[in-house]
């Protein structure tokens, strides 16, 4: 299947309770169709967006926006001022992965 943007808007106006959503690897999002969903999914806790090719870091600032009670991030593309405050940006985050981000070692230290 083909995951698009308008397959994110579809979920974001029919399961607006939807916990949990693993879009890696998928090729054919962009921020806007992630930023739709997390406006409308209120339930929205666990998210992984790995491997998604126009998925761009400003993906987290929206996020933030609209998500901050987020407890699970899988992201594959981070600015080093996003990664720092990740804390204050998502205070239950209780998972991050954030492995394959080339310039991040895993020794990077999230303090709250």
């Amino acid at each position: 299947y083909k995951i698009t943007d308008q397959t994110l808007y579809a979920i974001a106006d029919k399961a607006r309770m939807l916990r949990s959503l693993d879009l890696a690897c998928c090729d054919h999002i962009t921020d806007k169709g992630i930023e739709v969903l997390a406006e409308y999914c209120d339930g929205l806790r666990e998210l992984n967006v790995t491997s998604c090719q126009w998925v761009t870091q400003n993906v987290v600032q929206k996020l933030a926006k609209y998500r901050p009670q987020l407890e699970v991030l899988a992201i594959g593309k981070i600015a080093s001022e996003d990664l720092a405050s990740l804390p204050q940006k998502f205070p239950q985050l209780i998972m991050l992965n954030i492995s394959g981000i080339e310039g991040i070692q895993s020794s990077t230290d999230l303090e709250r």
